[in-house]
């Protein structure tokens, strides 16, 4: 339902609402603080208000107040600094002026008027009023409750501030004193908004009021025209806010503390005449601390789990600092500067270990709209570099172009490496939740896949345990639905995860991850979730990564979905696949027989998702139901599933949901294979069951599974940039250019920025873009490139969209190109194939090429916001080079490859999978096209045959193992290869630990053991913790520590009498001293802890501890 979109439309608001008699509870801020007690606020030890203390002595509060007001116009500190640090622009409770001289016109024409315009977020659109003299803040013209949160944030009196401060003409200064004089004798200090009666508080809404005004009003205290009736009015709210704010802070009465530093700190600051500044300031900085320490966990994330909020306190922090350190001798060396430069650097670098490949962010939470698709990680880079590295290194970084190269950069260049890529590719925080497997870091063609267990416990998380995103070749494969607006993504159905029954898991659910395992051709993250314990049901997935050959073309993932309880329910395993670009519906297939799912994208990267065991599973795709898009029904399946979010808020296109299910009771389980494809290729594969018999008992999939995948991948030669096309000279660039659009307009600059060679994919401004911002109203703009002659062109780029700083949003809708030679004579481009590329440039090419003085390219954007383009170029590719272009990618090569995987969902025992035997957790063997075994990883067993022939056997199991062949060399690696019996097949020769080892082909060679020492662990210690405090969602966690007489290798097993077996991350490197931390416990369970060590010869040992409840 598109709402009414009030741009032109001016509503005179004398609405019969709620006013300030409506709620005598509630006391304005006038009358809660006198014009006597104010002033009895005031510091009353320093000379500098002497004549204030006196004249408020002798009762004389005019004097006061006109004397006090006189001190504020003529102080020339504390200062309020300008931002330095990059992303230090207007926003949420930042103590920065929003206005300037470019906001006159609407000061003028709306503000001074009491017009003002803002968002109604139910229907994405905004709305204009025109209020009453004076403005009634309580009463609301629009139907939505979020349009007077803005209003009242009262960022339109930091606005006029602004424009006061570049114009010099006080009537905005006078409006702004009015605002806040009739605001405070209205409202009470914790006003957020009046919904169906009834009053609603808000300490986030204070603090955004109060850090605006304090903006506001360090502009206007010396105009000469504020009255002191309007300073009291400004010094009344920013008493009436800060002593608010304390009680927010940790220590005061609200039993849920929220972020409170920003406005605390700022008040504390500029005003030390208070007496209570220094209780500001100390609640400021516990507040700080709070938020940057106690709500993060140990790895960096915040407890808030969610894309857009993980960087919120990265700019409050460091305006934090520029006020603290323009205003003190402890300059950058202060434990405060210290904190808040270690915290926020820390929560940085775990968002940059979750970046994909195209510098984007995983959607976890709320996102307001997407953040995968464009380079996301740009602003929160520009901002580490400043906060991290000194001058010259800042130049250094910033020389490197490309954001995500940078990254690699700066990270390394932090930790001090030489190397430019981090050591490993793949990155578990099992503390926070977040999992990340990649093929490599370098470059976009990089496969990439994220594995969520976040805790669910705070504002702006989702409900989505177990959900993954797909990332590769270019682009997002499998992906979350996005966020169409806040509580519009949360339900699990929009997830790439498992509905049961219908539901949603429960808010607050504990994570129980299992097992993180990362080695060199293969992953494992193992976690589950009490999401489900409602219903009694406990789903447990785990993901492998299969890293097939160093060209990558051979990498996919397994899904395998365990769901144990009672009772009889539906499972439904939902798969979101992503269009071509992020403003394209995908193209999917379903085979009714096989229930293989696919994309058919003709010019990018796709995705296979193939299930296996197809007994009693359906598959089906869930297509978009048109529905009132009602916010009371934004959880509703029918609101977003079989939708995606295109690119910002409010911006949505159909993509149909692909969704297996299951009946019955359990234990069930499913094994799902997500296999890549990279531009042109083609693959036909299939995944098999293997018949599974313990003891010659036949085995449910739950208790052990042996799969067999088999793939035969056609594929282009030439990788993609070897056939980038050699387009030759911009024929447009440096060209005359005219934009224009049918309501608003792209300003003086725009026409110039089309044609100056900067493509901009992340540069604020870098475009033309159109105001306002219209959102719901239908656009369409038409950009004219004069070329100056007749030129023959033959293909075109469209590069569409702006960046605002995290993302790219408002590209093309619709595209249409037409030419002409005369003035006017136009004619549309008729053999035009439009492909969208990267993602925000569309490509136009001609067949043949067309001769033309003048080039238009129309955009329309039905959904409105705005139309922006960055550059539009102009080429005439030469015929050879589409010859030459089109010779190479028809070229290709078939790959075939069959891959053995072997998984223990159970204790192991030994175990009959097919044609093999074997006794671990789980093994992974890979074959090429001709049968030969080249690659092959086992973990936690003793032996592995296939028929009768030894893979891998020891004496004594072995946590990983890794075995590859190929060129007559068999690679033996793992912590513990001494005494290992190896299969040579091809090989005559093995390395193994820096040595390598002579062998026949096709035989069995045992590794030397170079020493057999009995391991023993000693001073074993478990040191149980409770949750973090202050971190939503935190459970109980614990530190195990022990001591070997050798060096070896250190993990803990852990286990409640209710759970599955646990494990800490495997920690290959050898030691003597051992310490493991152990996360996400389970409150009130009674758990069993064993370390665990292996020798580089094989000799394990084990030495549990039981600990109490």
């Amino acid at each position: 339902m598109l709402g009414l979109t009030m741009i032109a439309l001016l509503v005179t608001a004398a609405p019969a609402g709620a006013s300030t008699r409506d709620f005598p509870e509630y006391t304005p801020v006038d009358r809660e603080i006198t014009d006597r007690a104010l002033l009895d606020a005031l510091d009353s030890t320093g000379q500098a208000l002497g004549a204030v203390v006196e004249a408020r002595e002798r009762n004389d509060h005019e004097s006061a107040r006109a004397l006090l007001a006189g001190h504020f116009r003529q102080r020339r500190t504390p200062v309020l600094p300008k931002t330095t640090f990059p992303g230090g622009h207007a926003g949420n409770s930042m103590v920065v002026v929003q206005g300037s001289k470019a906001h006159q016109k609407e000061a003028d024409e709306k503000w001074l008027r009491h017009i003002y315009t803002s968002r109604n977020n139910d229907e994405g659109t905004t709305e204009t009023y025109q209020l009453g003299t004076p403005v009634d803040w309580y009463a609301n013209p629009s139907t939505c409750f979020t349009w007077m949160i803005y209003l009242n944030q009262l960022n339109v009196v930091s606005k006029l501030a602004g424009v006061w401060r570049d114009t010099g003409d006080d009537r905005y200064a006078l409006e702004a004193g009015h605002l806040v004089e009739s605001w405070v004798k209205q409202c009470w200090r914790g006003y957020c908004y009046v919904r169906d009666g009834k009053m609603t508080n808000s300490g986030m809404e204070v603090r955004n009021r109060l850090c605006n005004c304090i903006a506001a009003y360090d502009v206007l205290r010396t105009c000469p025209a504020l009255t002191p009736e309007m300073h009291m009015a400004f010094w009344k709210l920013f008493v009436s806010h800060a002593r608010d704010l304390v009680e927010w802070a940790p220590g005061g009465s609200h039993k849920n503390a929220l972020v409170a530093y920003p406005g605390l700190i700022a008040v504390a600051v500029m005003f030390p005449e208070f007496a209570e500044s220094a209780d500001w300031m100390e609640a400021g900085l516990r507040s700080l601390r709070d938020s940057i320490v106690d709500r993060v966990t140990p790895e960096g994330a915040w407890h808030t789990h969610s894309t857009a909020y993980q960087s919120v306190p990265y700019a409050w922090s460091l305006r934090s600092l520029e006020l603290l350190q323009a205003n003190s001798d402890e300059k950058e060396t202060s434990p405060t500067a210290d904190l808040i430069r270690i915290q926020i650097t820390r929560m940085m670098e775990l968002q940059f270990q979750t970046a994909l490949p195209n510098g984007g962010w995983p959607n976890v939470g709320d996102s307001y709209g997407r953040h995968d698709w464009g380079c996301a990680l740009s602003s929160v880079l520009d901002m580490y570099v400043w906060l991290r590295f000194n001058g010259d290194q800042q130049v250094l970084l910033n020389r490197i172009s490309d954001p995500y190269e940078r990254m690699l950069a700066a990270l390394a260049a932090a930790k001090g490496a030489a190397l430019p890529l981090p050591l490993e590719a793949s990155v578990g925080l099992t503390g926070s939740g977040y999992y990340t497997m990649r093929s490599g870091w370098s470059g976009r063609q990089q496969r990439y896949l994220y594995f969520d267990l976040t805790p669910q416990a705070y504002g702006h998380v989702h409900y989505d345990a177990g959900h993954v995103e797909a990332y590769a070749y270019g682009k997002p494969l499998v992906t979350d639905t996005g966020d169409y607006f806040l509580g519009w993504g949360a339900r699990t159905a929009l997830h790439n995860t498992i509905e049961v029954d219908g539901g949603m898991q429960t808010w607050g659910a504990e994570m129980v991850p299992c097992e993180w395992l990362t080695m060199p051709w293969l992953d494992v993250a193992d976690g589950a979730h009490c999401g489900y314990s409602h219903r009694g049901i406990t789903h447990r997935r785990k993901v492998l990564f299969v890293k097939g050959d160093m060209d990558g073309f051979t990498d996919y993932w397994l899904l395998t979905d365990l769901l144990t309880g009672t009772g009889e329910h539906t499972y439904e395993q939902f798969f979101h696949l992503a269009g071509p670009d992020p403003v394209t519906s995908p193209t999917v297939d379903l085979d009714p027989e096989t229930l293989v799912a696919s994309t058919s994208h003709a010019n990018t990267a796709n995705v296979t998702v193939i299930p296996a065991c197809l007994d009693g599973l359906q598959g089906s795709f869930f297509e978009p139901i048109e529905s009132d898009m009602d916010p009371k029904a934004k959880t509703e399946r029918a609101a977003m599933l079989g939708w995606m979010v295109s690119t910002g808020t409010f911006q949505r296109i159909p993509s149909p949901a692909l969704v297996y299910q299951r009946t019955g009771v359990p234990p069930q389980s499913y094994h799902t294979m997500l296999l890549p494809t990279p531009t042109g290729a083609h693959a036909t594969a299939t995944l098999d069951l293997l018949p599974v018999t313990r003891a010659g008992v036949a085995m449910p999939t739950h208790e052990a599974a042996g799969l067999r995948c088999s793939v035969a991948l056609t594929r282009r030669v030439h990788a993609s940039a070897e056939t980038d096309l050699d387009f030759g000279p911009n024929l447009a660039r440096g060209c005359p250019a005219i934009a224009s659009i049918n309501t608003g307009s792209f300003g003086t600059a725009a026409g110039a920025r089309l044609t100056d060679g900067a493509r901009a994919p992340n540069t604020v401004g870098g475009g033309a873009s159109s105001s306002p911002y219209q959102p719901g109203v239908p656009l369409t703009a038409e950009f004219v490139i004069d070329l100056g002659k007749k030129t023959a062109v033959n293909h075109l780029i469209v590069h569409d969209g702006i960046w605002n700083g995290s993302k790219t949003l408002y590209p093309a809708s619709a595209m249409r190109i037409r030419h002409a030679v005369l003035e006017g004579a136009w004619t549309d481009l008729v053999s035009a194939q439009q492909v969208r590329k990267e993602p925000y440039a569309v490509h136009v090419r001609l067949e043949t090429a067309v001769v033309a003085r003048w080039i238009a390219v129309s955009v329309d954007r039905p959904e409105g916001g705005r139309i922006a383009v960055r550059e539009i170029e102009a080429y005439r590719v030469a015929d050879a080079e589409r010859t030459r272009i089109k010779a190479l990618q028809a070229q290709t090569v078939t790959e075939r490859w069959s891959d053995v995987i072997l998984v223990s969902h159970s204790t192991p025992v030994m175990t009959r999978y097919g044609d093999f035997t074997f006794d671990g957790q789980f093994a992974v063997l890979r074959y090429d096209g001709g049968g030969q075994l080249t690659k092959m990883s086992c973990v936690r067993g003793t032996t592995l045959m296939q028929g009768s022939k030894t893979v891998i056997s020891t004496d004594t199991i072995r946590d990983l193992v890794t075995a590859t062949w190929s060129n007559g060399l068999l690679r033996l690696e793992g912590p513990a290869c001494e005494g290992v019996k190896i299969a040579t097949g091809s090989a005559i020769e093995i390395a193994v630990a820096g040595h390598k080892i002579p062998c026949r082909p096709e035989d069995v060679l045992q590794i030397p053991v170079s020493q057999s020492p009995q391991l023993t662990i000693n001073d074993a210690n478990v040191e149980l913790h409770p949750p973090q405090k202050g971190l939503a969602g935190g459970q109980p966690w614990a530190t195990m520590t022990w001591h070997t007489d050798s060096p070896a290798t250190s993990q803990v097993e852990f286990r409640s009498t209710e759970g599955p077996l646990r494990r800490t991350p495997f920690l290959p490197h050898l030691t003597r001293s051992h310490s493991c931390r152990v996360d996400f416990l389970l409150p009130d369970h009674t758990y069993e802890f064993t370390a665990i060590s292996c020798s580089p010869s094989g000799a394990r040992t084990t030495h549990p501890i039981p600990s109490e409840p």
